[in-house]
């Protein structure tokens, strides 16, 4: 009877929804002007729970789903979130106690849970004109930093989770790119790491060691790096340095000794979680410069250490990352790195400096991709190489440009200094390095070989590998009979089987066979571990676990296959190498160096850069 009665108010409602919503709309717009004492707050407090009351649960009720999409409750709720108390000219916050969330923040959330509120919140935000577009959404942000500047001992954990309510509530409209755009207008990831950090050196500073408040922070931390910067948006390279100009780093160090990395976690996730998406990304030049700035080098190196392997193991990326950037970009500032794309860049004119190399470098205006330190080199590796690549770089580099993911010169500036950096310091002389790899793969050779090889000695009976044994069928009638059967259903289930034989010897594609001593030296930035090198292989052993590289219609395999040439021509002066980072969720940019050895160069700097590019996969 109750729910017969519920849906026959819930029709009736229906029916007078946009008259409730516009007689809503004038009691909101006569509380913002009333002076009168809590007439206003009152009025936002009844809306805003009456809104709860119906939206709630409403992915279960057809009629409450047909109120979510309707274009009046999405105005509604953005009118709520943005009203202010006349008094003192803040956004309201109605927490009915000193540990609740904002009941506005949780009418967002509940509205924003279901697919029809976002695609209805989706379609208004992208419909109306872009300076309403920007004023509701800069409701999202300044109601964050207004509650956090509002913080006290009092209400810390309030605070905080309403802090986790309304990001998790922006990151479904964040997918849409154009309304990404929107909030990167208005700064919001700068803002959104200020507030959090802002809350926890507020808490840090009260000695607030309540659990709850902390775990907050912790999954709040890995919601503005996980979702924000690594799934969400177009390039997170471009985009990260900004949350660690708003204070990531400090914020996780601060949050370190007050979570257990075993804790059950909240289901937003946790520090550790943000920790191992953030460090594929503190190469980068404009990373450390933010963190500097901040002084969160001497904070991470002081840090306490953690009796938890694994989670130690996280910390010290972070602290090792930071100090080999230290490294790169200050102790070896004046090195100069060649960023010339021509395989056949002359010995005499080096590298570029630092700080001119934007200037001095001349980009390929098809595709983008490859640059160049003159035009003599242009013009080489065109009539050599590049012609037959550009065209099919250039429709990646329109499409990248279209939706924000291209990388940038200094992103790839980086990556070679950084490989650079890694060669000199960590890798010993080249003919030594080269013997090394050649005994690894003759031992690597001959397993193979012995695991391939059949054993032509005899073995015993228990030993034996015994032919498989089947349950006799009965007699040859029923075995007649059950073949017929068979036959029947794979006639039926394969009316038309192809006819399929094994390619001939001739026919087969046989992977490619380099030369003795030929090797390719591997920097993994993925995984945890700056200084050491992920592997170095042998050319036949990489391309036999690498077989995709070597077929199908990469553009830049032409590229890569003179690389090797070139390698195997002067196998005591050249050698490749290639460094893999992180450039989003889903994708890694591969960076190919061929580099020169000198021996009589100074100590530090025997491997110099004769030519690189990067391909993304």
């Amino acid at each position: 009877m109750v729910q017969t009665y519920t849906a026959s108010c819930m029709c009736i409602l229906l029916n007078r929804w946009p008259g409730v919503m516009s007689w809503m709309k004038f009691l909101l717009l006569y509380g913002a002007k009333t002076s009168l004492d809590d007439v206003g707050f009152s009025i936002v407090t009844v809306c805003t729970k009456a809104l709860a009351t119906i939206l709630t649960e409403a992915e279960n009720d057809p009629l409450k789903l047909e109120i979510v999409s309707m274009t009046c409750t999405v105005d509604i709720v953005l009118l709520l979130l943005c009203q202010v108390n006349p008094k003192t000219k803040r956004y309201y916050d109605i927490p009915p106690t000193s540990s609740s969330i904002c009941a506005i923040v949780e009418l967002a959330r509940i509205f924003l849970n279901s697919q029809e509120g976002w695609d209805a919140m989706h379609l208004r935000l992208r419909t109306v004109d872009s300076r309403t577009r920007q004023a509701a959404i800069r409701f999202f942000i300044v109601r964050i930093e207004q509650m956090v500047s509002q913080a006290d001992g009092t209400n810390f954990i309030a605070v905080v989770k309403s802090y986790l309510c309304l990001v998790e509530a922006v990151v479904p409209i964040l997918i849409d790119d154009g309304i990404w755009q929107a909030f990167h207008k208005e700064g919001f990831i700068v803002k959104y790491t200020s507030a959090l950090c802002l809350l926890t050196e507020k808490a840090h500073a009260s000695d607030f060691a309540d659990p709850a408040f902390w775990t907050h922070i912790s999954a709040a931390s890995n919601v503005l790096v996980k979702a924000f910067i690594i799934k969400l948006s177009p390039n997170p390279g471009a985009y990260l340095p900004k949350m660690i100009e708003g204070g990531i780093l400090k914020c996780l160090y601060l949050c370190l000794p007050h979570v257990n990395r075993g804790d059950i976690p909240l289901p937003s996730g946790s520090i550790w979680q943000a920790l191992v998406f953030l460090q594929p990304f503190m190469y980068l030049s404009q990373a450390y410069v933010a963190a500097a700035l901040r002084r969160d080098l001497v904070m991470w190196s002081g840090r306490a250490k953690r009796t938890d392997g694994d989670a130690e193991a996280i910390c010290s990326a972070i602290d090792t990352a930071l100090n080999w950037d230290y490294l790169v970009y200050v102790t070896r500032q004046k090195v100069k790195v060649s960023m010339c794309s021509n395989l056949k860049h002359p010995v005499e004119r080096g590298g570029h400096e630092v700080d001119e190399y934007y200037h001095s470098l001349k980009t390929c205006t098809g595709c983008h991709a490859v640059t160049y330190c003159s035009q003599d080199c242009q013009k080489e590796d065109w009539e050599s190489l590049h012609s037959k690549e550009c065209s099919v770089l250039a429709m990646e580099y329109r499409v990248q440009k279209y939706n924000k993911s291209w990388s940038s010169i200094r992103t790839k500036r980086d990556q070679v200094r950084m490989l650079e950096a890694n060669m000199n310091l960590s890798v010993g002389p080249l003919p030594e390095g080269r013997r090394k790899v050649w005994e690894k793969f003759l031992q690597w050779r001959t397993h193979s070989a012995e695991a391939s090889t059949p054993s032509t000695g005899t073995s015993s009976a228990a030993t034996r590998r015994q032919p498989p044994k089947f349950r006799h069928a009965g007699s040859s009638e029923a075995r007649r009979e059950l073949w017929e059967k068979h036959l029947q259903w794979k006639a039926l289930r394969y009316p038309h089987p192809p006819s399929i034989s094994p390619p001939s010897t001739a026919t087969r594609r046989q992977p490619p066979k380099f030369r003795p001593g030929s090797f390719l030296t591997v920097f993994d930035y993925l995984n945890i571990g700056y200084r050491t090198i992920n592997r170095t292989y042998s050319l036949d052993r990489y391309c036999n676990e690498n077989t995709t590289i070597f077929e199908g219609g990469s553009p830049w395999m032409p590229r890569i296959r003179e690389c090797i040439s070139l390698m195997e021509e002067n196998r005591d002066e050249i050698l490749l190498v290639e460094g893999r980072f992180r450039f989003d969720a889903e994708r890694t940019m591969f960076t190919t160096l061929v580099m020169r050895y000198n021996p009589d160069g100074q100590e530090q700097h025997k491997y110099s850069v004769v030519s690189s590019f990067t391909r993304t996969g």
